[in-house]
């Protein structure tokens, strides 16, 4: 048995060669997205992640951070009302000890009268 090409044979082969061939390479290039878009899915999604990781952790920072902020702030106030309450006794007392200086000063002038009238 022979087999015989015919032209019109060989055309209908190569018409269905290059449509073919194309669709080919047109199925990797699809496969080739696919993989690129599954990848770029899959870093997204771990990168969405991190960033959430990042914001807690930046939030659990803020939250110490005010509460020692908080903190300071309620220190400094104890200690501003001490400051004012050792002000406030010093000048009491500063008061006291210039009374107590002009009583004994007075004293002081009567013991020196009596003394001379004796």
């Amino acid at each position: 048995m022979r087999f015989s090409v015919t032209p019109t044979c060989l055309l209908v082969l190569l018409v269905a060669v290059s449509l073919t061939t194309p669709l080919r390479a047109d199925d990797d290039d699809c496969r080739r997205e696919k993989r690129d878009l599954a990848e770029c899915r899959t870093l997204e999604a771990s990168m969405k992640e991190q960033k959430e990781a990042m914001e807690k952790k930046a939030n659990a920072t803020e939250a110490v951070g005010n509460k020692r902020r908080e903190k300071f702030f309620d220190c400094q106030e104890k200690v501003d009302k001490d400051n004012l309450a050792w002000h406030n006794e010093k000048t009491e007392l500063t008061a006291r000890i210039a009374t107590l200086d002009q009583k004994v000063k007075g004293l002081e002038e009567q013991l020196n009268a009596k003394e001379r009238e004796l």
